[in-house]
């Protein structure tokens, strides 16, 4: 007699994740694998034989593509082409005329609420020019 766990067939579906009518169509899929006839699934199911045809079909075509060979590792950064240098200048140029935009705002707002310090400013200048 052989060791081991016995193997579980058409119930390995059991324990992965998904909704319990999910499950109910993969082992029926895997059932009609084993050669459980179509119409008793169809039965059971309540659908005709050609949903349960087109249900394996997807099952086995969705096991296929993750079956599929991938490349091993973390993917490779791509190299940035000249356009994307291109949009990676426009972007830090656009962010650098957004905060001038800024600055220009709140300058104009100081001197429509405080016109006085301009004005100070204006003559310490006129001062310093006389200076040289």
């Amino acid at each position: 007699m052989p060791g081991g766990r016995p193997p579980k067939g058409v119930d390995l579906g059991e324990g992965l994740e998904g909704s319990e009518e999910a499950k109910k169509r993969l082992r029926a899929a895997l059932e009609t694998l084993g050669g459980r006839p179509i119409e008793e699934v169809c039965e059971e199911l309540g659908v005709k034989a050609s949903w349960v045809h087109e249900l394996r079909a997807r099952a086995l075509q969705a096991a296929l593509e993750e079956l599929e060979a991938k490349p091993v590792g973390r993917p490779r950064k791509k190299e940035p082409t000249g356009e994307d240098l291109r949009i990676a200048a426009l972007e830090r140029q656009v962010e650098s005329l957004r905060i001038d935009v800024a600055l220009a705002r709140a300058r104009e707002e100081l001197h429509v609420a405080m016109p006085y310090l301009a004005e100070r400013e204006r003559v310490k200048k006129t001062k310093a020019e006389e200076k040289k």
